[in-house]
């Protein structure tokens, strides 16, 4: 199984939610599954960023144009993985950022094949229209 998992995030850092990603991305490569990790940058070589993390099972790392902080970064990456999905045709997509998964469903629709990774819904009313938004078109859940 071709598995990408899609994030807008840099590494490395030492933040709890880059950990849970490069340990998962570890989990699934040692099950067998074909994993490529994007990210929006490395700050470190490759086999830094997995001695950072105790990554010992390495998987590919690919690297996104990185775009600056902003309401319109989510939609500036879906736009990217769009191309990139419809090129390289992956099984399946991992999603954990719910404003980045939420216009990567607008911009594919049913065409996107993807797991979602579910954290708290947050206070915002926001957060609980993406969950609710999100969750019945996911092919599967993680929470």
């Amino acid at each position: 199984m071709k598995l990408f998992y899609c994030t807008g995030l840099f590494f490395p850092a030492r933040i709890a939610n880059r950990t849970t990603i490069m340990k998962t991305c570890e989990a699934l490569r040692r099950a067998g599954v074909d994993i490529t990790l994007f990210a929006s940058s490395l700050s470190e070589s490759e086999s830094e960023v997995f001695a950072f993390y105790g990554v010992r099972d390495a998987f590919p790392i690919r690297m996104l144009q990185n775009m600056e902080q902003g309401c319109f970064k989510s939609w500036f990456y879906a736009r990217m993985y769009k191309r990139i999905l419809e090129t390289e045709k992956p099984d399946i997509v991992y999603l954990r950022e719910p404003k980045l998964a939420f216009c990567m469903c607008l911009l594919m629709g049913k065409k996107l094949n993807f797991v979602y990774e579910i954290h708290n819904e947050g206070p915002d009313f926001i957060s609980k229209i993406l969950h609710r938004y999100l969750l019945p078109r996911a092919t599967g859940v993680v929470c």
